[in-house]
């Protein structure tokens, strides 16, 4: 997406065709793989990982709002996880198009999740019909507003979390995170997603990891050093590495396999009425 529909990474190109011929032939070669990969190691578990931007309808009461976001939410990841269970090719990657490689190809599915996007109609096709945009009054990342790691909206992380279990596969999120150079919203915005992930699998999600990226900060695609998102500073320059604080708190809920009140107390104390409402 961000190669061929934003056009931000390499090729930097924005070219529907394009992005249909990549989505498709990355589709045919993950059936492939997953097949030849089952051949060689028969007990192998193979699946993949998909960056998901959870698409909501800027209003919910407007038809159009709405049929937006789910156009969106289709295109994105709804025909990928689709064609990996059931084999068929859907529109516009093909007319319900069968291919046996395909069918049943993941043993357990990746989320790679970030941040949300509202959605309100549009009329241009360019768009698919929705322009995206981000709540005036959001709490937003080093990314900024119109950044792709931009609004704190942990309930999202829970939203494709439920969404994607209907499948009765595994799941584990790859990647979730933020920018954030000084690390005064790390420590909140991980215990935030953290709960709305809790709360997924308390309803019944079978979740069975969580990847926080990253551990040091990164060379990004586009943005080279200019976003930080390790739980660990990194200087290019010297390679010195300093633990951030929010690496301790990281550190406090491994070790424990949960989220205390004192911890909230002590990294992130707006979020204690959310994590902890009083009785």
């Amino acid at each position: 997406a961000q190669g061929w529909v934003r056009g931000i990474w390499p090729p930097m190109k924005v070219s529907p065709m394009g992005t249909v011929r990549v989505f498709r032939n990355m589709l045919l070669a993950h059936g492939v793989a997953y097949q030849t990969i089952h051949t060689c190691a028969p007990d192998a578990q193979v699946g993949y990982a998909m960056p998901v931007r959870v698409f909501q309808p800027s209003n919910p009461a407007r038809w159009l709002d709405r049929k937006a976001a789910n156009l969106k939410r289709y295109l994105g990841e709804h025909i990928w996880i689709m064609a990996t269970v059931d084999g068929k090719l859907r529109p516009p990657l093909g007319v319900n198009e069968y291919n046996h490689a395909l069918a049943n190809s993941a043993d357990f599915f990746g989320i790679n999740y970030y941040t949300r996007d509202l959605v309100r109609f549009h009329l241009d096709p360019r768009r698919l019909f929705g322009e995206e945009h981000y709540h005036p009054q959001g709490e937003y990342s080093d990314s900024g507003w119109r950044g792709i790691y931009s609004e704190y909206a942990p309930q999202g992380l829970n939203q494709i979390v439920r969404e994607v279990s209907v499948f009765g596969k595994p799941i584990y999120i790859t990647e979730n995170g933020l920018p954030d150079h000084d690390d005064d919203q790390r420590p909140r915005w991980l215990l935030g997603h953290l709960h709305a992930l809790h709360q997924a699998i308390q309803s019944g999600c079978d979740v069975r990891g969580f990847y926080h990226w990253t551990f040091t900060d990164n060379f990004e695609w586009s943005e080279g050093w200019g976003l930080r998102f390790g739980l660990v500073e990194l200087d290019p320059a010297t390679q010195e590495r300093r633990p951030r604080p929010s690496a301790a708190m990281f550190g406090d809920i491994v070790r424990d396999n949960g989220i205390s009140a004192a911890l909230v107390r002590q990294y992130a104390p707006s979020l204690l009425p959310v994590l902890f409402p009083p009785a």
